[in-house]
């Protein structure tokens, strides 16, 4: 099937594999609907749920490489908090326009796996910063923190408490 994202145009051909490996959508909330139709050039699959399914596993591609020796699950990048500097990194490092270029999806990771010297870059590094007893650091630290994920159960908690004083 072929997908269309936005700047991004990619042939998906790959069989659509769940389980353990693959990050689903569906193992959050069952997306059986029509609000994924644009991101197909041609046919719209018939089980809609597969193609939310594949378009996930190709988006979160599992990396086999080792990115750090200390546990893994620290987040230091987002794509929508982070998508201004993504951006202007892809274009200050390669001289790439996303807004102008149809690029793969693949490519575009590849890219932001190379960048150096650019804002993103030093906003990571702040993240992922160590403790220590430079103030300086860990203010920085503080400042780009990304926000804590919330589960679907804390939102509507949350949402329950806040309805309580409305």
């Amino acid at each position: 099937m072929l997908l269309k994202f936005p700047g991004v145009i990619t042939r998906f051909t790959r069989a659509i594999r769940g389980g353990s490996g693959s990050r689903r959508l569906s193992n959050r909330t069952r997306y059986i609907s029509r609000d994924f139709d644009h991101l197909y050039v041609d046919d719209v699959p018939e089980d809609r749920q597969a193609g939310v399914d594949a378009l996930a596993e190709f988006f979160y591609e599992k990396k086999e490489v080792p990115r750090s020796l200390d546990e893994p699950g620290e987040r230091i990048l987002d794509y929508d908090i982070d998508a201004d500097y993504l951006y202007a990194g892809i274009l200050q490092q390669y001289g790439v326009d996303l807004f102008e270029k149809e690029l793969h999806w693949h490519k575009v990771r590849a890219m932001i796996s190379g960048l150096h010297g650019t804002m993103l870059n030093e906003i990571m590094s702040y993240r992922c910063a160590k403790d220590s007893k430079n103030t300086e650091l860990m203010r920085m630290k503080r400042i780009w923190a990304l926000p804590e994920k919330v589960s679907e159960e804390e939102k509507e908690k949350i949402a329950a408490f806040h309805a309580q004083f409305k």
